[in-house]
Formats: structure tokens, C-alpha cells, sequence
């Protein structure tokens, strides 16, 4: 294999899969906006598809009237994917439809958003405005779901219930058998689970599917809670 035909070989992985192309701090990428919907864009003038946002090492030409799926926005240019399947690089935006005013804006500011979800949800955080997808990333699903309306509004509870098991000490009769056709009482003593308590609770509310209020609940009540144990042993039915 030739060295020329080498590069052009790269050059063509380079624009063809998304695993080569390079990421730009600047850059605002879609993939950064949780379920953002697709921008698709049409090719109104003949544009080049270039390897990097400077617009530097041309690789092919787009088709007049072609497709593409907007994936990052640069100050001077749009990195793009054909909805064929055909490339992915970075052209110059005169070339293709004009975004609307305030798409880029609102890119923005979920960009930014998201990134502070994130941060909530590696500390297992939950704060208002979040979806219930954030939501179950930072906390997992809820222990129960429930709903209610009022004169505001229609609002769903998503409820977090942190437990603790309850033990009591169970003496246990043993017999150990002699030699002699005596025995000898040798009783033991374990741990048994007879329920668990409810140590605290997290309500979390959502109003058009985000979080509008969030509710901390401490309980210092030792009881047991029967609603929470499916295995509460019946004293009378212990062996």
C-alpha cells in the first residue's frame, strides 16, 4: 500500500465515522442536549465538507437540496452528518438553511443545564427543574408513584423510602446427646429479622414533567413498619 493512498484512506475515516472526529471545546455539540429533537438541514449551495471547523482539508462536496443532521455549532461553522450516510465534517453555514434566531440560544442553555444535572446527579442530588429521567439517574426508580390535582394543576409524586432492618435476639434450643444416653441443654443465641423501619423519605413532585418541589422527611419512630416488610415473622411461628 502506498503512503499517498494511506492518507487519503484516513482522510476518508476521518469524515465517514464519528469515532475520528475531533471534539472542539468551543463547540456547542447536540449530543450534549438530552433528548433535544434532531435539526435537520437543507443544502441550498454548493458547499464543501471539511475535516475540521476551520474549514481546512476539504473532502468532498455536498449535493444542492441534500439533507444533513446538524451535530455542533462553531462560531464560523456547522459540523454535519448526511442523512444518507454519505459524511460527517464541517461546512459553512451560509450554505444551508438558517437556523432559527433562537435555536442556538436555547442549544446553549440546555448545554448548560444538562451539565448541572450532571453534576447533581454524581452526588446523588435532585433539584427542581429536572425530568424524570434526571431523576431516576441521580436516585433510581421511586418506591411508589403516586398522583394528585389541584385548583394549579395536575402533579405526580414520585416517593423515595430509605429502611432499616429491625433484629431481636432469639434464644435457640439445642441438645447436644452424651455417651452415657444423657443430654446436655446447650441453647444459642442469633440475630432474627422480625421487620424493617422506615428511616427516611424523599417526595419528590413533578409538574409538566419537572421537578417542582422536593420534600425531606426524617422518622425517629422505631416501630415497625408492616407496609414495608414482607417477611414479618409471627412470634407464634418462630422455630
Amino acid at each position: 500500500m502506498k503512503p499517498r493512498f494511506v492518507v487519503v484512506l484516513l482522510a476518508f475515516a476521518t469524515i465517514l465515522s464519528p469515532a475520528w472526529a475531533l471534539r472542539y471545546a468551543d463547540a456547542l455539540y447536540l449530543e450534549d442536549v438530552k433528548d433535544y429533537p434532531p435539526i435537520i438541514l437543507t443544502v441550498e449551495k454548493p458547499t464543501t465538507i471539511f475535516s475540521d471547523k476551520f474549514l481546512k482539508g476539504g473532502l468532498l462536496n455536498a449535493m444542492v437540496g441534500e439533507k444533513v443532521k446538524l451535530l455542533a455549532v462553531s462560531d464560523s461553522a456547522y459540523e454535519v452528518t448526511s442523512t444518507k450516510g454519505r459524511f460527517i465534517g464541517w461546512t459553512d453555514p451560509e450554505n444551508l438553511t438558517a437556523l432559527k434566531p433562537d435555536t442556538l440560544k436555547e442549544i446553549k442553555a440546555r448545554i448548560d443545564e444538562d451539565r448541572m444535572y450532571q453534576e447533581a446527579i454524581r452526588k446523588k442530588q435532585v433539584i427542581p427543574g429536572m425530568t424524570p429521567a434526571y431523576v431516576q439517574a441521580a436516585l433510581g426508580k421511586p418506591n411508589k408513584i403516586t398522583s394528585r390535582k389541584d385548583e394549579s394543576g395536575s402533579f405526580e409524586v414520585w416517593s423515595y423510602i430509605v429502611t432499616e432492618p429491625i433484629y431481636e435476639t432469639v434464644t435457640i434450643p439445642h441438645v447436644i446427646p452424651l455417651a452415657n444416653g444423657r443430654y446436655i441443654d446447650q441453647p444459642s443465641v442469633e440475630q432474627r429479622k422480625v421487620g424493617d423501619r422506615e428511616v427516611s423519605s424523599t417526595s419528590i413532585e413533578f409538574k409538566n414533567g419537572r421537578v417542582s418541589a422536593i420534600e425531606n422527611t426524617e422518622n425517629n419512630d422505631n416501630t415497625i413498619s408492616p407496609t414495608l416488610t414482607s417477611n414479618l415473622l409471627d412470634p407464634a411461628n418462630r422455630k
